[in-house]
């Protein structure tokens, strides 16, 4: 399998197995609207807002490296990829993986320095 076609199976395999209906009503309860529409978005904007960041973190791995990826968000949705090199028992040595996450909280600190 090449990689775009994994890339794309992957994405497929998120697409079918996320739960975009319990997102859409956690946003609904939330009253979370989208800022391009003023509005909570519907199933249909949430798949296709996750699935365009899917491919953005997609296009994060580098194909010569031994270790690559990234991550990319908006909305409350957070696309990582992450690919590396190992030595498979048929012969394969590139694995990728491609996550999808809703986030209603996260915190983030700041590297600090100690002794």
């Amino acid at each position: 399998m090449t990689k775009e076609e994994l890339i794309q199976k992957q994405i497929e395999d998120i697409m079918d197995e996320f739960n975009f209906g319990e997102v859409q009503k956690v946003m609904e309860s939330l009253d979370w609207t989208w800022s391009e529409t003023g509005c909570v978005p519907e199933e249909y904007d949430l798949r296709k807002g996750a699935r365009k960041l899917l491919k953005e973190a997609a296009k994060m791995i580098d194909e010569e490296s031994t270790a690559s990826g990234g991550s990319t968000s908006t909305g409350g949705f957070l696309a990582t990829s992450k690919a590396g090199r190992c030595h498979f028992p048929d012969g394969s040595d590139k694995w990728l993986r491609l996550e999808l996450h809703f986030c209603v909280d996260s915190v983030t600190l700041d590297g600090e320095s100690f002794d």
